[in-house]
């Protein structure tokens, strides 16, 4: 009688997993019109941007995908080039040492993810959320919603570099207090609201 207790009771939790695996499956098999034709699965496990992906359950219906970025050193080395050019050509000075710890505690960044969130009903996918998720050493975490179609533009073309990513549209010398200012708010706003 212990024996066949045991038995049904691995046996449904068996069960339980397979379904937790099931609407993980029907997000990754999923063909979008978007991805001509490709899976989900097929394109995000091919983003050359992602040091590490990771496909999560997080309710019966919901189903999350995590990019962990590549390149985390690279991408805070030019961000900081950034903030010190805009912020000199904006004050017409160099940071002080009080400024210079801010820029450290904003740049003090540890991992970056992107991760797309999908709702799962009948068996169909559908991508209703995505952003990026900061994480900072001292231990805080800030998100900044990106619109899925961006996202999935940047899916698509197999950007991988996140820097890049962020400011493909102001690149160049001209752009620098643009990019110092979006530096300054983001990190300002996520950081602060984390």
């Amino acid at each position: 009688m212990i024996l066949k207790n045991i038995l049904l009771l691995v046996f449904t939790f068996i069960l339980l997993g397979c379904g937790d695996a099931h609407n993980i499956t029907v997000v990754k098999e999923q063909k979008d019109n978007f991805f001509k034709g490709r899976t989900f699965g097929d394109v995000l496990s091919n983003w050359h941007l992602c040091k590490s992906k990771k496909w999560e359950l997080l309710t019966d219906d919901v189903v999350k995908f995590t990019c962990v970025n590549k390149g985390l050193e690279n991408y805070k080395e030019k961000i900081q080039g950034d903030y010190e050019s805009g912020f000199k050509e904006k004050e017409r000075r160099d940071l002080s040492g009080k400024e210079r710890d801010r820029m450290n505690k904003l740049l003090g960044l540890n991992k970056i993810q992107e991760v797309i969130y999908f709702k799962v009903k009948n068996d169909m996918a559908l991508p209703y959320k995505s952003g990026v998720e900061y994480f900072w050493s001292d231990g805080s975490n800030g998100y900044d919603d990106i619109y899925t179609i961006t996202m999935f533009s940047n899916v698509v073309a197999n950007i991988d570099d996140f820097y890049n990513m962020q400011f493909s549209t102001y690149k160049g010398e001209q752009y620098i207090p643009l990019r110092y200012s979006f530096i300054v708010n983001l990190f300002g706003r996520i950081k602060n609201n984390s």
